[in-house]
């Protein structure tokens, strides 16, 4: 088992509805692997519960998709499946194109049912880890928006135009600033933002955004040209 998180001891939350043997043995196995274990009977209940900010992932039932026979079957709502929380997918023969379809839209992994308890963990722990970059990734991105809002509006403008890939002499012409001040403001950006270099400094920026890597928060602002 792995180490906890900042005292937080990785949580896996189950969403099935059945309790039956299957769901207990699964318990079971992931008890006994020293992980924590919550129990949810459908998606609204995980999705009106208050989780804890811990490390976790979610191991999804599929058949807790299918609310009536007679209904076509739904992938899980985004409003988790593009969370920290990697989701795991159980699905048996019948429901396998379901579970591809949920990857596709955001899920992790699969685990093929009937579930075997090694099988279980690997993807348990492969969750985790995911989780853990996930984490990651956020707490980066914090830093970098943070580090984004000591910028003058000068210094943004400019730090637009190096992500764009513009060189001190366009930016000097385009702003128009001489080539020294836009030298100077480089430097700035660059020591503000804590960037080694400027792909370093590309890498933050572009991580940061929207659609990244389905975590990046920035929502970018216009340059100082933009606002007029």
């Amino acid at each position: 088992m792995r180490g906890s998180v900042s005292g937080f001891k990785p949580t896996v939350f189950v969403i099935d509805k059945d309790e039956d043997k299957e769901r207990k043995t699964l318990v079971r196995s992931v008890t006994s692997a020293g992980y924590q274990v919550t129990l949810f009977s459908s998606e609204r209940e995980l999705l009106s519960a208050c989780l804890p900010d811990g490390p976790g992932c979610i191991l999804l039932d599929t058949g807790v998709l299918k609310k009536k026979a007679k209904e076509p079957p739904k992938t899980p709502e985004p409003d988790y499946m593009h969370s920290k929380l990697p989701v795991v997918f159980m699905a048996g023969e019948t429901d396998l194109s379901l579970a591809a379809r949920g990857i596709r839209e955001g899920g992790f992994g699969l685990v093929a049912k009937p579930v075997h308890e090694s099988d279980l963990l690997a993807a348990v722990e492969e969750a985790l880890n995911e989780n853990d970059r996930r984490r990651h990734r956020d707490d980066s991105n914090r830093d970098v928006l943070q580090r984004l809002s000591t910028l003058t509006r000068r210094e943004r403008a400019v730090l637009d135009m190096l992500v764009q890939g513009h060189s001190n002499r366009v930016i000097a012409d385009r702003l128009h600033l001489s080539s020294r001040t836009v030298e100077g403001h480089r430097a700035r950006v660059m020591t503000k933002m804590a960037a080694a270099s400027l792909a370093d400094l590309v890498t933050k920026i572009v991580l940061a955004r929207p659609g990244a890597d389905g975590t990046g928060a920035m929502a970018r602002r216009p340059t100082s040209l933009e606002q007029g």
